[in-house]
């Protein structure tokens, strides 16, 4: 390469920033709805807050996966060909201590996956036991599917409701108990 061409290239990269960037979510409430979130990056803007655009494993027209993290949160930015004008919020990140519980107070592993939300509601799944759960934070509301035994049980902390005009119990069985018309 000749040093007016590697002149060229440094001059071009001289403001770029290419890689991933620790950052700090400071707003999630996105005028736009687009689940952009508000970040501070300090070793691209010092102090300057800016809204990333979020880049999601599913979107579309009405449909899609929506988790935009809360104010406080960690999250990896990215920029759109290296140009800091253009943010991207690509995952996210735990401190220390951080890392979300089931209502037994396990801690998430590669093999007890966890959906958890703010408010402690969550959907977990144990592929050691292949069981699926769904539950408020302390287990007083939980459903439970267990893949080996065939059981689902439902547990409320105080009461279950089934609604639909007909409800059969124990489909196909010589005396199916069927509530309703």
């Amino acid at each position: 390469m000749d040093d007016q061409l590697v002149q060229q290239l440094l001059e071009w990269t001289r403001n770029k920033f290419f890689g991933k960037y620790r950052g700090l979510v400071t707003d999630n409430n996105d005028a736009t709805n687009r689940g952009r979130v508000k970040v501070n990056v300090p070793a691209v803007f010092n102090e300057l807050e800016v809204w990333a655009l979020p880049c999601l494993p599913y979107t579309g027209d009405n449909v899609g996966f929506y988790t935009i993290p809360d104010s406080g949160a960690g999250v990896w930015v990215e920029f759109e060909g290296g140009d800091p004008s253009f943010p991207i919020w690509t995952g996210g990140f735990w401190a220390d201590g951080q890392l979300p519980t089931n209502e037994q107070g396990s801690g998430a592993t590669p093999t007890l996956r966890m959906l958890r939300s703010e408010k402690g509601l969550m959907i977990t799944f144990n592929d050691d036991a292949e069981v699926l759960t769904l539950s408020d934070e302390n287990g007083s509301n939980i459903m439970t599917f267990e893949v080996q035994s065939g059981k689902i049980k439902i547990q409320a902390n105080i009461k279950v409701v089934v609604e639909a005009p007909l409800i059969e119990l124990v489909e196909n069985s010589t005396h199916p108990l069927v509530f309703g018309d």
